[in-house]
């Protein structure tokens, strides 16, 4: 028998010797290889029993007790959290993008079959709007079901230049395009995000019974040469809400399909280098006085207009207005107004039109309803806002900006000033300091 006190002596076996134990070594890795097997079906045996534990165990976890629709409900609200919301169509069924989808079968089951969560259809040019997406993006479409969809079509890109419009064009997925558009009677939001100007004849006459907000930014398809907005092809939509348009230059006119009949948000944004005017626009915002809730506009450049008799806006309750815009306030009176939020641009030429927001107060008895107001950036005199707020009473919110970008062309100094703070303060023993905004509650500087 060898053993380690052999094998550290002098021992040198003979041939007989070596014979015995080489039979010896051959017999040890005959039971060595008899034993390996029994411990492969053991540990078999054992791994089995292990997940038989794991199965006896989950079957009597308390999650099993929730329904389905609450587990749905517990991986919409994890998608909301994570990167899932943002994610490119095509891309989505990743353990990465979703982490439910790798918790267990019946996590990744239920997500699966979760329409909603599938109901956010995010198409961007550089990123999945290439023919190869196209089939990957209508499978997803099909785990929608009959779900409501927000639709985002992004071919932004900054070069307004007409060899930027053209590439656009080549690169535009015409079968990806068709998918949607059969989908339109689903849309619930869309935002076409400067795609090409010719697609939009495909929607003309196509039903939107459920699409309540609507989002537009694009160009002329003609670079600089003023356009029609295609507005009119969403005459399907008759339950809309909310419309938002952005443009480059100056639209020949807007048009607001007759069929918009609950329509109560505007937001209008003609912030470009361009300089698009605001003006062709007005008549179409005016005309939907009696339910217009919220209005937010911008643009660099009013433009020119004779002053119409004021236009009383009944429902109105939020007016943002940025630049250019504010003197829109020269045109509306707004008795139901409840929050305004006044903001100019860095570097804007011209005055600030604060003088057009409080003569809309005065005229309109806004004080009475107005408990809220945003000044940010407006390059006017610290006096000028302080006569303004002094016809606001009940206001109890107060916000005021710096521009903090301020230029040599600035007419004034920071709006946040001694001459400001000092007016907002409240001196018991100065009875003529308690009367401006009795009411505040909450100021930020």
């Amino acid at each position: 028998v060898v053993n380690l006190d052999l094998l550290r002596s002098s021992f040198y076996p003979s041939c007989h010797e070596a014979n015995i134990i080489s039979v010896a070594a051959q017999d040890l890795d005959h039971w060595i290889d008899v034993f390996n097997a029994e411990i492969i079906s053991l540990q078999a045996r054992r791994d089995a029993m292990q997940r038989d534990r794991e199965l006896h165990r989950a079957i009597l976890a308390p999650i099993r007790r929730l329904p389905v629709e609450i587990l749905s409900r517990i991986i919409l609200l994890s998608a909301e959290t994570g990167d899932f919301e943002d994610a490119c169509a095509g891309t989505l069924t990743t353990s990465h993008r979703l982490p439910a989808l790798g918790v267990c079968h019946t996590w990744r089951s239920i997500a699966l079959n979760t329409p909603q969560l599938w109901a956010n259809i995010f198409i961007d040019a550089t990123e999945n709007a290439s023919p190869t997406f196209t089939p990957l993006i209508q499978e997803e479409l099909m785990r929608t079901a009959q779900a409501p969809l927000h639709v985002l079509m992004n071919f932004g890109g900054e070069d307004p230049m007409p060899s930027a419009s053209m590439a656009l064009e080549q690169n535009w997925n015409e079968d990806l395009w068709d998918i949607l558009c059969a989908q339109s009677n689903r849309w619930s939001s869309v935002w076409l995000c400067r795609i090409p100007y010719m697609v939009y004849d495909d929607l003309a006459e196509r039903p939107m019974p459920l699409l309540r907000t609507l989002k537009l930014d694009f160009h002329s398809p003609l670079y600089g040469e003023a356009c029609q907005l295609p507005l009119a092809v969403f005459s399907g939509a008759s339950n809309l809400r909310e419309v938002h348009a952005a443009y480059a230059e100056t639209p020949i006119t807007l048009v607001l399909p007759s069929a918009w009949a609950v329509l109560t948000n505007i937001d209008i944004s003609a912030d470009s280098e361009r300089c698009p005017e605001l003006t062709p626009c007005l008549p179409a915002i005016l005309a939907r006085c009696d339910t217009l809730r919220v209005c937010r506009l911008t643009t660099r450049y009013f433009g020119t207009l004779a002053e119409p008799p004021v236009t009383p806006l009944p429902a109105l309750e939020e007016l943002d207005l940025k630049d250019g815009a504010i003197s829109v306030c020269r045109l509306i009176s707004t008795p139901t107004l409840r929050i305004a939020k006044l903001r100019w641009g860095v570097g804007r030429n011209g005055p600030c039109d604060m003088q057009a927001f409080t003569a809309m107060v005065q005229r309109s008895s806004a004080w009475r309803t107005l408990y809220s107001i945003t000044l940010s950036s407006l390059d006017v005199a610290p006096c000028t806002v302080i006569d303004c707020l002094r016809y606001l009473p009940h206001l109890t919110d107060l916000c005021i900006e710096n521009n903090w970008h301020r230029t040599s062309t600035s007419r004034h100094p920071p709006l946040v000033s001694t001459t400001l703070v000092q007016a907002l303060t409240r001196n018991d023993a100065k009875p003529d300091t308690i009367g401006l905004l009795p009411r505040l509650i909450h100021l930020e500087l």
